[in-house]
């Protein structure tokens, strides 16, 4: 499968959830041949806007669900609208069907995926990431005590523009310093997931609680 296949597959299941990119993305060419034991996990994500839990029933990368146990996204707005609180929302890929579930179990999409390409939880949710981040370019990696890998990037903030060439987000600045961190289990479940800019966290995802199953 070409690149641009896989590109459109991966945009193609892109959510937004909190303004960021909360992402359910084709996994092509990352975990293809790993997979992790069965586990449930409880992670917590924030940004300025909203804070949210889930909660990850995991079986294999062919067969999971996850629900958003808690969103407080009517207590913030953004721009002045609204945020979508997602609470109660459930995501399960199995048996080559992903399905999303309202907060009332009511069905609200369900998709064919084509045989032989799995739906990852999160684009970073995915057996053999930390292998793909430690092939990044810019990309350190430190070990930690207990097995654990932390993976670091600095670099300078990209500004989106316009196509008459200002900016779309007059607060960005090239300037900014913006530093993204990881830090995976021995497994190489990922633990943490964090990204600021200038010192003010704009996304942060951590983990709770792991059990295996």
């Amino acid at each position: 499968m070409s690149p641009k296949r896989v590109l459109m597959v991966s945009l193609l299941f892109l959510i937004i959830v909190m303004g960021v990119g909360y992402s359910i993305a084709s996994a092509l060419g990352v975990g293809r041949e790993q997979d992790w034991a069965p586990f449930v996990m409880t992670y917590r994500s924030e940004s300025p806007h909203e804070t949210l839990t889930g909660r990850l029933n995991y079986q294999s990368k062919w067969d999971w669900s996850l629900e958003i146990t808690e969103d407080n996204a009517k207590q913030n707005s953004r721009g002045g609208l609204p945020l979508i609180n997602y609470q109660g929302t459930r995501y399960e890929f199995k048996n080559g069907l992903y399905t999303v579930y309202g907060s009332d179990g009511t069905i609200q999409s369900q998709t064919p995926i084509e045989k032989g390409i799995f739906i990852a939880p999160h684009q970073w949710l995915v057996p053999g990431y930390d292998i793909q981040l430690k092939q990044r370019q810019g990309f350190s990696e430190t070990l930690q005590s207990g097995g654990q890998k932390r993976f670091h990037l600095e670099q300078n903030r990209s500004c989106p523009r316009n196509p008459d060439g200002s900016l779309i987000d007059q607060t960005c600045s090239p300037s900014q310093r913006a530093v993204t961190d990881y830090i995976f289990n021995a497994k190489g479940l990922p633990l943490s997931r964090s990204i600021t800019v200038d010192g003010q966290i704009v996304e942060k995802w951590t983990v709770i609680e792991i059990k295996d199953k």
